[in-house]
């Protein structure tokens, strides 16, 4: 799993590269706001299942099924993975990526801002980012 990371990320440093005039937290924030250019959280929004661990597990395991571990399988041992599976993990991995930012926010917010009858003042959603 750790060189499945150190290789998505390689592809997703390559796609977002940091400058180096750029500070980390306007690297994040610029990278961030690039990714939300391309994936909706609008839309993903109705995918949260606040508290639903479970599911989101279940979730993940099927995407990482579906596109990063296929069968039959794509990727040879000692050899790396050609340029359209890593761009298919890749592309597969944003919208992910942006929901468990989602799912975490709306925890948070569960978590941190007092009950009333009908929940938080939102409804339990940040809809600006911050870093």
């Amino acid at each position: 799993m750790l060189l499945h990371f150190k290789l998505e990320w390689a592809t997703f440093s390559r796609e977002f590269p940091r400058r180096p005039t750029q500070t980390l937290d306007k690297y994040i924030n610029d990278t961030a706001a690039a990714v939300l250019a391309e994936v909706s959280a609008t839309d993903l929004q109705a995918r949260l299942k606040p508290g639903g661990f479970a599911d989101w597990s279940l979730e993940g395991l099927e995407l990482a099924t579906k596109v990063a571990y296929p069968a039959p399988p794509v990727l040879e041992r000692g050899k790396k993975p050609s340029p359209t599976y890593r761009e298919a993990v890749f592309e597969a991995a944003k919208p992910a990526a942006v929901l468990a930012g989602l799912r975490l926010g709306d925890m948070l917010n569960r978590s941190l801002v007092p009950s009333t009858p009908s929940g938080p003042p939102d409804g339990g959603i940040e809809r600006d980012l911050v870093c």
